[in-house]
């Protein structure tokens, strides 16, 4: 394969100018970041839709509790509410990665939308293998991405969004070409059948029967049969229970909903029904599954956790964001935390926010208010408040005091606030 461009930034990002919020980001990741990068992050699809380019390497992951091992040279179609998790080996990666409001508008080709071919993917991972002639192609879109780009998080919107296009329409024509379904499908059947899956995605929780996505898709129900039957070779009652079943792992692991109310939430009248239908298709009971996958991830939250908090302390405040960051609720999050630690989510918030403090009053000149807006705090009092409950002294009292005591060895002051007493926490 052709080699692809090392960019001297890995990261790239497009923001929202009115919202704030981010566009669009391309990312490069070498084999050595991958175990820092990629491979623990169970949440790259979290908020966005995300494209992964498999350049080199090989290992096992899962998406959607489905365990995949892949070699170099394929590209998987992530959809927000995913689980992603790469469970070992190591990949030299290019992902892209986008907001919905970005790019799945109508003016661009539908069956590149968020709902057209690649994504929404339940019963498998969207994969196409990248192949020499495929490499040439995205390979060219991808330097003129990157080149679209003046420095790490300015660039041109307009020829991104006609790049990302462009991209995700080569994509669409690929993943056609190599589709699991008959290479004799028409055009006709290929829109149909899409219709179909957008309909199920939109109503699995309610609707139950053959005659009902008839009517949605505007087709004769026998029609619609044998297209599922023939395409898919699944019957709508297994489709229905599969993307049941996703859910319910999804739910169970994203949230701190109890069995009963999940249930209910995916269409059964009777908790006790869907405990019976959950253990017969997994193995497991709801509990079973919610611990073993509890554990899977718990040596690697701290360490997710205490990364986001160093990259929006400064902002953000709220358990509700980074709960929301890593794709769990708030109570997931700090029931997580409290298994594996003696803090609780707030404390590793007020610990960073803390240490930050200090390190502005004793080796910068700016006032407590400048530091107050510094941290985030709309208030200085706010602040003095924070950082009193904090250490048992006002900002003024400790500036004072610590640089006085301090004064005849800077190292003193430098090991109290050095980051290797955040690296360290646990």
């Amino acid at each position: 394969m052709a080699n692809q461009p090392h960019p001297a930034s890995q990261s790239m990002q497009l923001f929202n100018s009115i919202s704030g919020a981010l566009d669009f980001k391309v990312d490069y990741i070498d084999k050595k970041g991958v175990g820092e990068r990629f491979s623990t992050d169970r949440f790259v699809q979290c908020q966005e839709y995300n494209i992964i380019w498999l350049l080199n390497g090989k290992g096992q992951y899962q998406v959607d509790f489905q365990q995949y091992y892949l070699e170099n040279d394929v590209m998987i179609f992530l959809t927000p509410g995913q689980y992603f998790y790469g469970e070992n080996g190591g990949f030299e990666i290019i992902k892209y990665s986008f907001q919905q409001q970005f790019f799945c508008v109508k003016e661009y080709n539908p069956q590149t939308l968020c709902n057209g071919v690649l994504f929404n993917h339940v019963y498998a991972v969207a994969l196409i293998k990248i192949g020499e002639q495929e490499n040439e192609l995205f390979s060219k879109i991808n330097k003129k991405i990157w080149a679209a780009f003046s420095d790490s998080f300015l660039a041109d919107k307009i020829t991104i969004k006609k790049l990302l296009a462009e991209f995700l329409s080569s994509a669409v024509q690929v993943w056609l070409a190599q589709s699991p379904f008959n290479p004799n499908m028409t055009e006709e059947e290929t829109d149909l059948l899409f219709a179909f899956r957008r309909a199920l995605e939109e109503n699995f929780m309610t609707k139950k029967k053959m005659p009902e996505y008839a009517a949605l898709v505007g087709v004769s129900e026998k029609k619609i049969q044998r297209l599922v039957k023939n395409r898919i070779n699944k019957k709508l009652s297994e489709l229905i229970a599969h993307r049941q079943l996703v859910e319910a792992k999804r739910q169970l692991y994203f949230t701190g909903k109890s069995n009963k109310e999940i249930a209910y939430y995916i269409g059964f009248d009777d908790p006790s029904y869907f405990n019976r239908f959950f253990k017969k298709n997994t193995g497991l009971t709801p509990e079973q599954f919610r611990e073993k996958y509890d554990v899977l991830y718990l040596d690697n939250i701290l360490s997710e956790l205490k990364s986001l908090i160093d990259n929006y302390f400064e902002k953000e405040h709220a358990v509700s964001f980074y709960a929301e960051k890593m794709c769990l609720t708030s109570r997931t999050l700090s029931n997580m935390v409290k298994k594996v630690s003696d803090k609780t989510v707030s404390d590793f918030i007020k610990l960073r926010l803390t240490l930050e403090a200090k390190r502005l009053l004793l080796f910068s000149e700016k006032t407590i208010k400048e530091i107050a807006w510094e941290l985030g705090f709309d208030e200085a009092s706010h602040f003095s408040h924070f950082f009193k409950s904090a250490t048992d002294v006002s900002p003024e009292t400790y500036r004072i005091h610590r640089m006085s005591k301090g004064r005849t060895d800077d190292s003193v002051l430098e090991k109290e606030v050095g980051l290797q007493n955040w690296d360290q926490l646990n």
